[in-house]
């Protein structure tokens, strides 16, 4: 028994460079806030101001929500990239065999 599967591989190439780009995005913009926030607690003193420092760096940190999607989304532009190519290469060797049967 065959299967036909029909697939633009260029789409699944397309989806992980648009996933990269979200994941630049959003470490600049981490970047960014991170920056904002060491320079208002560069001003800020107290009990308050340490306590937003502490609830920032949770939200930067290795193991933090934030970090884990990054990961996330990385690996799945991995993932898409994998299929792209393996795709592409089923592709090629149909067509390669279509046209040499023997």
């Amino acid at each position: 028994m065959s299967y036909f599967i029909k697939v633009n591989h260029a789409r699944f190439d397309a989806a992980a460079e648009a996933v990269e780009a979200y994941v630049d995005d959003l470490n600049n913009t981490m970047g960014a806030a991170g920056r904002e926030v060491a320079s208002l607690t560069a001003d800020w003193q107290g009990k308050d101001s340490a306590k937003f420092l502490e609830e920032w760096l949770k939200a930067s940190e290795a193991n933090s929500t934030t970090k884990k999607m990054t990961k996330a989304l990385e690996q799945y532009a991995k993932f898409l990239r994998l299929a792209a190519s393996e795709y592409r290469e089923a592709q090629s060797k149909a067509v390669n065999k279509a046209n040499f049967p023997f």
